[in-house]
Parts: structure tokens; C-alpha cells; sequence
């Protein structure tokens, strides 16, 4: 019942976020909460200190997508090829210690797929707070492998929840570069008019 509170909770956090609607935080905020106990008692330990540090990006994010009124949507930016490239030596980094602590200090039987999965997540959220397009799309890869793993791991709600993470990251990126589009549109100067 928990499990199935909390996928609904983070399911339509993240349908706000694709909106681009502050008030989608607050949904991530109460279902990450849940998800910390859910994966504790699963042994995924990586996912269970991801969704302490996503309760605390949450509220990152609210207060940092404040700038924009209450129901508006934020304006979505595009990373510089540095700001990718520093992303991805984020992401595996991120794997690389957290999987060895995980590998040496906890019992779980999934150290490199967690730690994978928690540092690709980390650095997607960074990205959705910062209002950068390309979070969608490691949100893409991080949920393609993370519906494995909860199959697995014998979370078949969650599974199904990551599922549909999918397929709203795969509609976010096309949303977030449509309205990039669009205000870029409106920001080129009239022919003739310098």
C-alpha cells in the first residue's frame, strides 16, 4: 500500500515537472520520504540515501523555481558541450565511489547497478532544478535501468512507476525543447529591425 501511495505521489510530481509547475517539488518531497523507508527495507541502500538527498533537492527546487509566479512555468536552458561533459564525469565518478562503498560496506547484491542508477539520478535532479533540458535525458537512461532492477528486486509497482517515468521523460525532453523553440521564436528580431 505504501509503495503504491508513493508511485502515485512521484507520478504526478514528475507530470508537473514536465509542465513546468512548481508545485510538482511538493509531490516529489512526500513520495521520496516514502520511498527512503520502502527502499531501506529492499537493501537497496544507494536508492534509500538518493531519496534522503532528493527530499532535500525538493526543496532546493521549490525555492529555487520560486523566481517564477505561482503556476507559471519555468523557462528550460540548454547545457554547453562543457556543461555536458562535465555531467557525464559527474555520473561516473558518482558510480565509481559510491559502488565500491556500497561493494564493501553494505550487504546489498546490486552495488554497481544502485550506485549507477543513485549518481545518474543525482545529477538529473541538479539538472531539473537548474532548469537544464538535458536532465530528461538521462532521466531516459537512468529509468531504463532501473525498471530492470526493481523487477528484480521484486518492486513490480515501482517497476510499473519507472515504466511511466519513462516514457514522461521521453515526453519532458520533447516538451522542454518545444518550448524552448517557441520562446526562441518570439526572442528573434523582426526582418529589418536591428
Amino acid at each position: 500500500m505504501v509503495e503504491y501511495l508513493a508511485a502515485t505521489l512521484a507520478l504526478l510530481g514528475v507530470g508537473l515537472m514536465v509542465l513546468r509547475q512548481r508545485i510538482g517539488w511538493i509531490m516529489n518531497f512526500c513520495s521520496s520520504g516514502l520511498y527512503l523507508w520502502i527502499f531501506l527495507q529492499s537493501k537497496l541502500y544507494g536508492d534509500a540515501g538518493l531519496q534522503l538527498c532528493f527530499a532535500i533537492m525538493q526543496l532546493w527546487g521549490w525555492f529555487h523555481w520560486k523566481k517564477q509566479d505561482f503556476g507559471q512555468s519555468i523557462q528550460p536552458r540548454q547545457l554547453s558541450f562543457d556543461g555536458r561533459w562535465n555531467s557525464v564525469l559527474c555520473v561516473i565518478g558518482g558510480t565509481s565511489t559510491l559502488g565500491l562503498m556500497l561493494l564493501y560496506g553494505t550487504d546489498t547484491d546490486v552495488p554497481w547497478t544502485d550506485a549507477f542508477c543513485t549518481s545518474g539520478s543525482l545529477v538529473a535532479q541538479i539538472l531539473q532544478i537548474t532548469r537544464y533540458r538535458e536532465n530528461w535525458l538521462l532521466w531516459i537512461l537512468v529509468n531504463l535501468i532501473y525498471i530492470p532492477l526493481y523487477l528484480y528486486k521484486s518492486l513490480p509497482a515501482t517497476a510499473l512507476l519507472y515504466a511511466v517515468f519513462l516514457g514522461m521523460a521521453i515526453w519532458g525532453w520533447m516538451q522542454w525543447g518545444q518550448h524552448m523553440r517557441g520562446s526562441a521564436a518570439v526572442l528573434k528580431p523582426l526582418p529589418g529591425r536591428q
